[in-house]
């Protein structure tokens, strides 16, 4: 039996579409919420059914003008720095490299 794997002689380069923002805690789920209502620019209330229907652009936009906005305490801004180091980079195989 063969159990040898055999990689291709040309890889794929996977083109960036986007990024994810994951929220693990209870707390980051929390503190993107409040930076989409108040930095967003969005004219209803955001819950947190609708954050998912959100760009991740947009939440990361919201978030980054919360952190420069100096009314958050140290706390919310480690949280904020926290979310946007779990940041994933969405790929999606486009190009053949030689």
């Amino acid at each position: 039996m063969n159990n040898i794997v055999n990689f291709p002689k040309q890889y794929i380069r996977t083109a960036t579409n986007g990024f994810k923002i994951n929220l693990y805690t209870e707390q980051e789920v929390e503190m993107a919420l409040f930076c989409v209502n108040i930095w967003g620019d969005v004219t209803y209330k955001v819950s947190m059914n609708s954050l998912r229907t959100l760009s991740s652009e947009y939440v990361l936009l919201s978030l980054e003008r919360g952190y420069r906005s100096g009314l958050l305490s140290d706390e919310a801004k480690r949280v904020i720095n926290k979310i946007i180091a779990s940041i994933e980079p969405i790929h999606s195989p486009k190009e053949k490299l030689s």
